[in-house]
């Protein structure tokens, strides 16, 4: 089969080929988290189960900033290489790696000081507080091997690696499997040992990709001495990719306060169904993102050559795709919603049917979700990070607020889980107006 170039004419079966890659270096990274879980769950217990979705969100707040940094600096790169200045290319690529590194070196110092401030304020009890602090602290000293995994989450696509990508994610997955049942399952080293088997294994990934990219290779990026005028557009290329990690924030934000109003009115079990279905979606929503980050490089690119009549098949051919897949997507969570929760928790009777409710209803998020998120990756890809980010908002932020707290306080406990499907058919709505009036807009001024 042949290598699809950036240059080309995407139709559907190219779009999808080329989003391969990056659906399986996404789905492969998010595994880890629901490896943890399967063995938290099962040898600790419902606390501990408990604690590791409490604190999972705070440490993916962090790590939004690692997408932000990807998905600007994939913008950036890929309109620089469309113009063909490769050179160029290479100098921003090196810049946005090396402040990542810079960045979020201190920003893990900085958590793991204050993780047991933060695990208080996330709602932990009394018994699941120790738990939190232990798996907290252990991810966010290595802070910085999951903010590059992070970023190259999109910029394996703009180097034209995808392939490769795929292949370290694996190895990452592979690796935090085995070292799971490692310090867990030989060495009993309860819940800090899952966090640190997710630490090295993302340890060792973050190893391969900063030594393949410092080496001669045969992408079309590699690190080189930038000039220092480059630092310049740092800001437009944060700003740009801001949508990113807004809706990571956002996101996770919300996911704590979510986690807050089931403490309130299901107490830990509702935690515990939540973690199951979010463990689903994320597996689920690995189609999406790994379409959204494809969208990103390829449309960066049309731009960058300004082919208005490319990036319009994009958009119509992202639009079919997303929504034909959510569907589908949305049956087959139902179907196995029962079978998946008893993986999880099958030794608890509550909290299996707790969980199975959750994810029967929530699967009908999965019907539109893939078409809002990547309505924001493709302003971003175009240069409108404006816009991107106000989508991004809507959906991660303003939209399950309303929901977390209206619903439940007006229909009773369950309802809740109604906020999840109702968050995506509200931002869709912002889209196809973002899409009305802005598109047309930003493409006039290619």
């Amino acid at each position: 089969m042949s290598k699809i170039e950036l240059s080309e004419h995407f139709t559907y079966g190219k779009l999808l080929r080329y989003s391969l890659p990056s659906i399986g270096n996404i789905l492969v990274i998010t595994s880890f988290q629901v490896i943890d879980g399967l063995f938290v769950s099962n040898l600790l217990g419902v606390n501990p189960f408990a604690a590791v979705n409490l604190i999972y969100p705070v440490v993916m707040v962090l790590q939004a900033v690692g997408f932000m940094f990807g998905a600007g600096s994939s913008a950036l790169v890929s309109q620089t290489l469309g113009k063909g200045d490769t050179e160029k290319a290479r100098q921003y690529f090196t810049m946005s790696v090396m402040v990542l590194v810079a960045v979020s070196a201190v920003l893990g110092g900085l958590s793991a000081l204050l993780m047991p401030w933060i695990a208080r304020l996330v709602g932990a009890t009394k018994d699941t507080l120790p738990y939190c602090i232990g798996y907290g602290q252990t991810l966010v000293c290595f802070l910085p091997a999951f903010l590059i995994n992070a970023a190259f989450q999109t910029l394996w696509i703009t180097a034209g690696k995808t392939t490769l990508g795929l292949c370290v994610s694996i190895l990452y997955g592979v690796c935090n499997a085995l070292l799971d049942w490692l310090v867990m399952g030989l060495f009993d080293w309860k819940i800090t040992g899952a966090a640190l088997a997710t630490s090295l294994a993302s340890l060792i990934s973050a190893s391969i990709i900063l030594t393949y990219f410092f080496r001669p290779n045969k992408s079309k990026l590699r690190f080189a001495p930038f000039d220092m005028s480059c630092l310049k557009d740092l800001g437009g290329m944060l700003y740009n990719g801001s949508s990113s990690m807004v809706e990571g924030i956002a996101g996770n934000f919300t996911a704590i306060l979510t986690n807050r109003q089931l403490l309130r009115y299901l107490g830990e079990i509702g935690v515990t169904a939540m973690g199951v279905f979010n463990f689903v979606m994320a597996v689920v929503m690995s189609v999406f993102f790994g379409i959204s980050t494809t969208t990103v490089s390829v449309v960066g690119y049309k731009v960058g050559q300004q082919d208005r009549k490319e990036i319009g098949s994009i958009l119509k051919k992202d639009i079919v795709l997303n929504i034909s897949l959510g569907s589908a997507m949305a049956v087959l969570v139902t179907l196995l919603s029962r079978p998946v929760a008893s993986l999880y928790l099958g030794y608890n009777a509550t909290a299996l049917n707790t969980a199975v409710t959750a994810l029967q209803i929530g699967s009908l998020a999965c019907l539109l979700y893939g078409f809002d998120i990547v309505s924001s990756s493709f302003f971003t890809g175009l240069g409108d990070g404006t816009t991107s980010a106000l989508i991004a908002v809507v959906m991660a932020l303003a939209a399950p607020i309303l929901t977390i707290y209206a619903l439940p306080a007006l229909f009773g406990s369950d309802a809740i889980w109604y906020a999840i499907p109702c968050n995506t058919f509200l931002t869709a709505a912002v889209c196809l107006i973002c899409l009305r009036i802005r598109y047309p807009k930003r493409l006039a001024t290619l």
